[in-house]
Order: structure tokens, then C-alpha cells, then sequence
């Protein structure tokens, strides 16, 4: 649902660096050689891996009946068999997520999502090995879940979820005028049939419905959470504060001999001139910048990117109205001037709402289509089962914790007016993002809790997972998951 914040923090800090010498530059040079080889050398090992194993499987290939590929074991994991169909289920349902989550990325990336099974996912994997790796790990949490559950006696009525599911896809199959067999497959794979499918379908609708139980049973406290605050109060707590950025003037192109503009890298004494010139003019503006900078209100970690420099600033303990400061922003060869307004806890209460998120239908057109019905938040529900598209059926839509810059502006504006009450719908298709249909449930914790609240939740949960998951195996039967081979043949070099 959220879309891109302004002030995102970046996926790393840039480190912070000094001017380099020709010295340095030579050594970052050959190591940047050093780790190229190591990786090509890499690559070439597991390439070599990957096609003996193709090549043995060719020679000893034959056509397989369509009976041996619906009942015979693709893979095993901790034993069981795992048939193509099963697999395949499992894999269409990872690749439509990745799809769905990260679509707005492929242009940028020069990924053409047509035929993006062909294309490069890292250095040594296509997109089509990992989406196998998806697939894989996510059976392998499936029947984590599963025989968790059983073993505890976890009961869970599938029939409704599942009969939703069907009448979703019976849906989807007329409104587009394909036949519904043949629609299953094209969203399930080649060999899916509703009968094929139905037990592992069941199966993967116990296996959430317990895994949500886990997470509201490992749903850390208050007190956990207030404890944790404590204990991480500069990545939480907000700052207000004015900014000026002082970049030093350096030349960047010069001219050859024939007249043709060139690319110039400065020279140190010219970097050290130019950083001393600019740092003059960052002393004079300090006396001036709570006046003349430009105010920065309610930005913390996890809204925002702080450099370092000016992080260690803002965040001292010892900070107080109206102090200021020059720091050297680098490694952008400039200063950064700031003066600090206040640092506290933003105790605002963020919005949950039920959010139908759909490119492909009208959002106005699904509210009315619910205002026709009995229009409870139930009955929202059931068509945002039809219609959303983000894939959270799971949680029912459920979205909370939604603070300012989590999500279109316009949809927050909503949310957060003072006049808004549970039960208010709102309808709005947002050009080049997606069409959006809220049903507005409430209010909800502060930001703060809720960040530290899932933070903690992850942690748990992936511990969980990362421990009962080690007790199960994958058997890569006929190396058909090309992912293993490669992750195997990584461990040898």
C-alpha cells in the first residue's frame, strides 16, 4: 500500500571518508581487482557445476508421462513428497508476490517483466532459480506451520476460506472470458486442477490461520516495548531542526588539446583549497542558520536519512535549543551547517484501515458494488477477497500502524481528518500507482510502538523459523532446483 517516502533512508550510510591519496586510490583499486577475480572464478565454478548437471540430465532425460508428473515425488522436504503440482502451486504464489512488491522497481532496473524468468536476478542466478528458492523454502515453512500446529492440537475450520478462494478465481476466470480450468492453470501452473490442488490448498490456509495465532501469541508487550525504547532512544525519538548544505566549488571537466570538453578529477591541493574556501562560508552562515536554513520537523532514523556528522549532533544527550554546529558532510567535499531545535517522542496515534489496493478495476466501482450489498466492515472483507490484488487476504487487508509519509498523501489526509469515524469508505485511483478503496477502522498506537512492535514481532518470528526450519530437508531430486546446485558449488570455493 505505502509508496515511496521522501525521506527515506537510504539502504546504507554512505561511509565517510577523507580525502584519498594517489597511494590509497591504488590500493582501493586492486582490491576492487582482487574481489572481481575471486567473484568471476566464482561464477565460473558454479557454471561449470550447473551444466554437467544439465548435461547429465539431458543424456538421461525421457518424456515423462503427465500421470508419473502429477503423482511422482518434483522434490522431498523432510521426507514427504512434494509433487510438480504442489510445487508449482507454491511457486505461482511466491513470483505473483515478488511481482506485486516490487513492480514499480523493474523499469528502473531495466527488467523487462515479460520475460523476467529469463533475466539476471544477482551474479549467479536467473530469476527463474530464484523463484524455484522461494517456492522451496516457503513449502518448507508451510510444513513448519502444519506439523507445529498438529502437534499442539491447533483446530482451524478451512472449508470457508477455501470456498472464498474458488469463487474468487471462478470470478476473476468469467470476467476476463477464459474457461475456468484453464484459468486455474494459468494462474497454478499446467498440470493444476481444483481437485489436485484442493488438499494443498487447505493446507496452506491452516498452516497461515496458525501462524497468525504464533504472531499474536509472540506480539511482544508494552512493557517489552517501552523497555526497548529506553534502550534505542536515537533511532525513535524525533528531532526538529534547520539545515544549510555548503558544497565546495570543484572543477569537473576541463578541455584537451583539441578544444573537446574532457571529464577532470581535482587534484588534492585543489580538493583542500576549495574545502577550506567553502568552510569559511559554512563559519559565517552558523550564526544565521536557525533563521535562514531550511526547517526540518519531526525526522528520526526511521523516517530520514541523517549523515553521520550531523546524526552525532542532533542525537548528543547534551543537546540543547538553539545550539549549532559545522560538520564536513563527507564525502560530498562540503559542510553541513544545523541548529537544533528540539528532540522528543511523537506520540501521535497513527490509522488502521482495510485497504482494497487493484490496477486492473475502478476503485469507485468496487465501493458501490459493496454500498449495494449489506455494507458491513464483514462484507468488505469479502470483497476485498475479490478484488485486492496487494496479497494481504491473509490479515483480511488490515492495515496498521499507517503514519504521515507511509502512504499517499491524499489517502493519509483522509485517514487522519478529525472528523473521520470507524466504518467511512473512501474510494480514489491514484494515476501511475494503483486505485485504493479504504474502509476506516480506527485509531492506532503511536508510530514509535508500532515500529519497535514489529521490529521485535520479526525478530521473533524469524528466530522461530530460522530454528525449526533447520530441522527440515530439501532433497533435490534429479537436481531439478538449479538454486541448490549453485548455493552447493558456493560452499566448495
Amino acid at each position: 500500500m505505502s509508496k515511496q517516502d521522501v525521506n527515506t533512508k537510504p539502504e546504507e550510510k554512505a561511509a565517510d571518508k577523507k580525502v584519498q591519496t594517489s597511494y590509497d586510490k591504488k590500493i582501493e583499486r586492486r582490491k576492487k581487482e582482487e574481489e572481481k577475480a575471486k567473484k568471476e572464478k566464482l561464477k565460473k565454478t558454479i557454471i561449470a557445476v550447473v551444466v554437467i548437471v544439465l548435461l547429465g540430465a539431458f543424456i538421461a532425460s525421457f518424456p515423462i508421462r503427465k500421470s508419473m508428473a502429477i503423482k511422482e515425488p518434483y522434490i522431498r522436504v523432510n521426507g514427504e513428497d512434494i509433487t510438480k503440482v504442489e510445487f508449482d502451486y507454491y511457486r505461482a504464489i511466491e513470483k505473483a508476490n515478488f511481482l506485486s512488491q516490487n513492480s514499480s522497481y523493474f523499469s528502473m532496473f531495466g527488467l523487462d517483466i515479460s520475460v523476467i524468468e529469463e533475466q539476471a536476478y544477482d551474479d549467479y542466478m536467473t530469476f527463474a532459480e530464484y523463484f524455484d528458492q522461494l517456492a522451496a523454502e516457503q513449502i518448507v515453512r508451510t510444513k513448519v506451520l502444519r506439523d507445529a500446529a498438529e502437534a499442539e492440537g491447533f483446530v482451524y475450520d478451512t472449508m470457508p476460506e477455501y470456498e472464498q478462494s474458488i469463487s474468487n478465481i471462478k470470478e476473476m476466470a468469467k470476467e476476463q472470458d477464459i474457461a475456468y480450468g484453464e484459468y486455474f492453470k494459468l494462474i497454478y501452473g499446467p498440470l493444476a486442477t481444483e481437485k489436485r490442488l484442493q488438499e494443498v490448498m487447505k493446507e496452506n490456509i491452516y498452516a497461515m490461520a496458525y501462524n497468525l495465532k504464533l504472531e499474536e501469541e509472540k506480539k511482544p508487550t508494552e512493557d517489552v516495548i517501552k523497555a526497548y525504547y529506553e534502550e534505542n532512544k536515537g533511532k525513535y525519538d524525533s528531532v526538529d531542526y534547520h539545515l544549510l548544505n555548503f558544497s565546495a566549488e570543484l572543477p569537473t571537466t576541463t578541455t584537451d588539446e583539441a578544444g573537446n570538453e574532457i571529464a577532470y578529477q581535482p587534484t588534492e591541493e585543489e580538493i583542500t583549497a576549495a574545502m577550506e574556501a567553502v568552510k569559511k562560508q559554512a563559519d559565517e552562515a552558523e550564526a544565521t542558520v536557525a533563521q535562514k536554513g531550511e526547517a526540518h520537523v519531526n525526522e528520526s532514523m526511521q523516517t530520514s536519512y541523517f549523515h553521520e556528522n550531523l546524526y552525532n549532533f542532533l542525537y548528543d544527550d547534551a543537546r540543547k535549543p538553539g545550539d549549532t554546529c559545522v560538520v564536513e558532510n563527507t564525502p560530498y567535499n562540503g559542510y553541513l551547517v544545523a541548529s537544533f531545535d528540539k528532540r522528543y517522542l511523537d506520540e501521535t496515534p497513527t490509522e488502521s484501515a482495510r485497504v482494497i489496493i487493484t490496477s486492473s478495476t475502478d476503485a469507485q466501482t468496487i465501493l458501490d458494488e459493496w454500498k449495494a450489498g449489506v455494507a458491513t466492515e464483514e462484507s468488505f472483507i469479502e470483497i476485498l477477497d475479490k478484488y485486492d490484488e496487494a496479497g494481504s487476504i491473509i490479515n483480511d487487508g488490515l492495515y496498521e500502524g499507517i503514519g504521515p509519509n507511509m502512504v499517499n498523501e491524499e489517502l493519509y489526509s483522509w485517514m487522519s481528518a478529525p472528523e473521520r469515524k470507524q466504518g467511512d469508505t473512501f474510494a480514489k485511483n491514484i494515476e501511475g500507482e494503483a486505485n485504493y478503496v479504504l474502509y476506516y477502522v480506527g485509531k492506532t498506537e503511536p508510530r514509535w510502538m508500532s515500529m519497535i512492535s514489529n521490529t521485535l514481532l520479526a525478530e521473533e518470528m524469524s528466530l522461530y523459523f530460522e530454528e525449526m526450519t533447520s530441522k527440515y530437508t530439501i532433497e533435490n531430486l534429479e537436481d531439478r532446483l538449479k538454486y541448490l546446485i549453485i548455493q552447493e558449488a558456493m560452499q566448495m570455493n
